[in-house]
């Protein structure tokens, strides 16, 4: 199983104060809070063997251009963000599409035959949010561990029955997700099959690790 993360950083923040102020770009513990969650996945993928990429999916602007440059990431523009976080989702999704289909390509030229292995592969797509920036490096290990180990189509976090993200999606219903509208994202899809989903069960004592960061007023 070959996990690809995408870091989900395209939304406004009508609620955290001004229109025009980004609130990824708030400085939280002395770095923008967009960078908790991009680091600690750095560090995810740093320890593993089993994560080929990690993208960034924003808009226009300051972290599009520092995304941009870090050759550690793969950053790409949600021209449309006003439709709602599934924008984002397919956008990740047609990027980790052509990330595989690019890597199984150079597998074929540089290995022959032995390269068609990529193919029997399962490909997961895992979206992470942007304000969530509490959520820690063994949490996220735990919860992909766990998922591999369930052998279900897709998983979310579950808080108290409640589920959060990350969610991940194995490439069975990618399709699916392509056909998703609106700012519900990939819950939709929990939803319609709650029988196919692992919950990673995180104690109520790490309610914060799920927290979004919506109002100002989060960040003390």
């Amino acid at each position: 199983m070959r996990y690809h993360p995408v870091i989900l950083a395209a939304g406004f923040s009508s609620r955290f104060g001004d229109q025009k102020e980004n609130k990824l770009l708030a400085d939280l513990d002395g770095k923008p809070m967009y960078r908790h969650i991009t680091d600690r996945l750095l560090a995810v993928k740093e320890a593993r063997d089993d994560i080929d990429d990690l993208t960034v999916i924003t808009r226009k602007g300051e972290i599009f251009d520092i995304c941009r440059a870090d050759k550690r990431l793969f950053c790409v523009e949600n021209p449309h963000p006003e439709r709602g976080i599934s924008s984002s989702m397919k956008i990740g999704l047609t990027t980790v599409g052509c990330l595989i289909a690019t890597e199984f390509r150079e597998a074929v030229r540089r290995y022959g035959d032995d390269g068609h292995s990529l193919l029997n592969d399962s490909h997961v797509m895992v979206c992470f949010v942007a304000d969530e920036p509490y959520l820690q490096e063994e949490t996220i290990h735990a919860f992909l561990d766990g998922f591999k180990e369930s052998g279900k189509m897709m998983a979310a976090i579950s808080l108290d029955g409640t589920p959060y993200n990350p969610c991940a999606f194995r490439d069975d219903c990618w399709r699916e997700l392509k056909d998703l509208s609106g700012d519900t994202g990939g819950k939709q899809l929990i939803r319609r099959h709650a029988d196919d989903v692992y919950y990673y069960p995180l104690p109520v004592s790490r309610a914060r690790e799920v927290s979004d960061i919506d109002f100002k007023e989060d960040l003390s």
